[in-house]
C-alpha cells in the first residue's frame, strides 16, 4: 500500500538478462494512478569497457500499439529491440517475417537484433518495443512511441544541454519528409531537405532520416545549438522524434520526446485556463489553441493574428464570443467556442461632505464612481 508521493522498489535478483524484469505485470488493485520506470545500471557492450545507465518510464498497456519503427543508433555493434506482448498468444512479425507466437510470461525470448537502419516490427495484438542502442561504448535505451494510428507530435521544443555528440531520429509518412523545419531560439528557421529521409524497407509509405544525416553539429542552420531551445516542427503532418546525446566515458541519453499517444485539440483563455474570460476594457487577454497544423479564429475583430494559435485580444467593453477552428492532421476539423467579458473601465469620481473644516471633524465621502464595485478598499 502506498500514499502520494512513496516509492516502491522491485531489484533483479541477478545482474543476468535473464534475471532481469521484463515482462513483469504491474497492476492497481485500488487506488488512484502510479508511474512505472525501469532502471539498468553498468550496462556495457563488447566494444569497450565502458558502464552506462539504461531506463525510460513505461506507459500503460493501454498506449501501445501493433507497429513500430526501430531506427538504428550509431553503436558500432549489432544494436536490439525487445519487443513485450500485452496479451498472450501474440504473433509478432519482423519487416514483414513472421518470427512466431509469444506469451507475456516468456518475452525475455523476443529479441531482435537490428542490421539496418529502420526495422519495421509488427504484432497482431499491442506489443511494446524497447530499443537499445548508444554510441562508441556507451548504452541507452527508450522506450519507443508506436506509429499506430495517428500518434506522434507536429512540433517538439528540445533543449540541447551540452557539447557532446548528438543525434536525432525523425520519422514520418511518405510525403511528409520536405515538411520539416528547424526554428532556432534568434528566429532563424532551417527547412530540412527532404532528401535526407529515406524509405523504411519493411514498412512502405513511411521515411526515416538517414543514419548518414542524423549527426547534428553544435550550431544553427542545419545544427542543433548548445544552450538554447530549438522548435522542431513539420508543417504536413505529425511525426516522431528521438535524441541520443553522450561522450565515451560520460554517458549516453536516449529518450524519445513525440506524442506517444493522438494528438489531442485544445482551446483556453490563457489566463483562466478555461473557455471563458473577463478582463478590464482595453487590456490585453491570450488565447490558446494546440493540436492542430493551421488555427482560424472567428471573428478576426480585435485580435493580432486571427491564424496564430496563441493570439491576443484587446477588446472594448461588453460580451464577446470567439471560435477557433483547427485543422487537424489525422481526422476533421474541430470547432472550440470561448466566451469573454470585458468589464468597463470606472468613471471614478469622489466628492467630500465639506471641503474646508476645522480639526476634529468627521468627514464623509461618497463614492460616485459608475459603476460603483460590489467592495472598495481605501
Amino acid at each position: 500500500n502506498l500514499d502520494e508521493g512513496e516509492t516502491y522498489v522491485i531489484k533483479a535478483a541477478v545482474d543476468l538478462a535473464a534475471g532481469h524484469l521484463g515482462g513483469t505485470i504491474i497492476e492497481v488493485t485500488a487506488g488512484g494512478d502510479i508511474a512505472v520506470t525501469i532502471n539498468d545500471d553498468s550496462v556495457f557492450n563488447d566494444v569497450g569497457t565502458c558502464r552506462d545507465n539504461v531506463g525510460d518510464q513505461i506507459v500503460p498497456t493501454d498506449v501501445p500499439g501493433k507497429e513500430y519503427i526501430v531506427m538504428r543508433g550509431p553503436l558500432p555493434t549489432t544494436e536490439r529491440a525487445f519487443v513485450y506482448p500485452v496479451e498472450d498468444g501474440t504473433e509478432i512479425w519482423v519487416d514483414g517475417v513472421s518470427i512466431g507466437t509469444y506469451d507475456i510470461t516468456n518475452p525475455a525470448t523476443v529479441v531482435i537484433p537490428l542490421a539496418s537502419n529502420a526495422v519495421h516490427i509488427e504484432g497482431d495484438t499491442s506489443i511494446y518495443v524497447f530499443h537499445v542502442t548508444g554510441m562508441s561504448c556507451e548504452i541507452g535505451g527508450a522506450l519507443l512511441p508506436t506509429i499506430d494510428g495517428c500518434t506522434g507530435s507536429l512540433q517538439v521544443t528540445y533543449y540541447r544541454s551540452n557539447a557532446n555528440d548528438f543525434w536525432m531520429f525523425l520519422m514520418t509518412k511518405a510525403g511528409n519528409e520536405d515538411g520539416f523545419v528547424f526554428e532556432y531560439a534568434d528566429g532563424i528557421a532551417l527547412n530540412v531537405p527532404g532528401t535526407w529521409f529515406s524509405n523504411v524497407p519493411g514498412k512502405p509509405g513511411w521515411m526515416v532520416l538517414n543514419k548518414a544525416n542524423y549527426k547534428f553539429a553544435n550550431a544553427r542552420g542545419g545544427g542543433m545549438p548548445m544552450g538554447e531551445a530549438t522548435k522542431i516542427i513539420n508543417t504536413k503532418d505529425v511525426f516522431h522524434m528521438g535524441v541520443i546525446n553522450g561522450r565515451t566515458n560520460t554517458t549516453c541519453k536516449y529518450g524519445y520526446f513525440s506524442d506517444f499517444v493522438q494528438e489531442t485539440v485544445s482551446g483556453k483563455v490563457v489566463e483562466s485556463s478555461s473557455a471563458f474570460g473577463e478582463v478590464c476594457e482595453n487590456n490585453p487577454l491570450q488565447l490558446f489553441a494546440s493540436g492542430g497544423k493551421t488555427y482560424s479564429w472567428s471573428p478576426v475583430d480585435y485580435l493580432d493574428d486571427p491564424t496564430s494559435a496563441t493570439p491576443f485580444v484587446t477588446l472594448p467593453a461588453g460580451p464577446h464570443n470567439y471560435s477557433v477552428t483547427i485543422e487537424r492532421p489525422c481526422t476533421g476539423d474541430t470547432v472550440i467556442n470561448m466566451s469573454i467579458l470585458s468589464i468597463p473601465t470606472p468613471d471614478a469620481s469622489f466628492t467630500l461632505s465639506d471641503y474646508s473644516v476645522c480639526a476634529p471633524y468627521k468627514l464623509a465621502l461618497y463614492n460616485n464612481s459608475d459603476p460603483v464595485c460590489n467592495s472598495q478598499n481605501w
